[in-house]
């Protein structure tokens, strides 16, 4: 088990643990993940090193959440269990990805719950000839 990785409710190692270890700022270590220019080769290798030494990996919801975007798609489907759905579904994975964006999948309801709800607002008349609240 990499260094660190028991600290912070079972988390695994933040920011702040590597720019400790490698003795530096937590804003030099967000520039070195940042890829900008103001940081020495001396200190690049220090944070290189902790990093490693720690396992971290940076958090893409930090990275998200500092830079105000998430590169995420949330899709929700629901009928899944049909065949059109579920092309349709994996050509959106698929582009997503390829553009660089995360997908996430919510599946509303399944198809045995949305049809019979469907058919009872396409047709409000009962085979009895009593109309149907909704």
């Amino acid at each position: 088990m990499a260094e660190g990785t028991r600290r912070n409710g079972g988390r695994g190692p933040t920011i702040r643990d590597v720019a400790t270890l490698a003795a530096v700022s937590v804003t030099t270590v967000s520039r070195y993940l940042n890829d900008q220019p103001y940081v020495s080769a001396e200190k690049a290798e220090c944070i290189r090193a902790a990093m490693q030494r720690l396992g971290y990996r940076p958090s893409a919801v930090a990275q998200a959440f500092s830079r105000g975007t998430s590169r995420s798609v949330v899709v929700v489907a629901s009928g899944l269990e049909l065949y059109g759905p579920v092309r349709t579904l994996s050509g959106i994975e698929r582009a997503a990805t390829k553009a660089g964006y995360a997908v996430g999948i919510l599946i509303a309801g399944n198809g045995t719950d949305a049809r019979p709800s469907y058919r009872r607002a396409r047709n409000p008349t009962s085979s009895r000839g009593h109309r149907h609240r909704l």
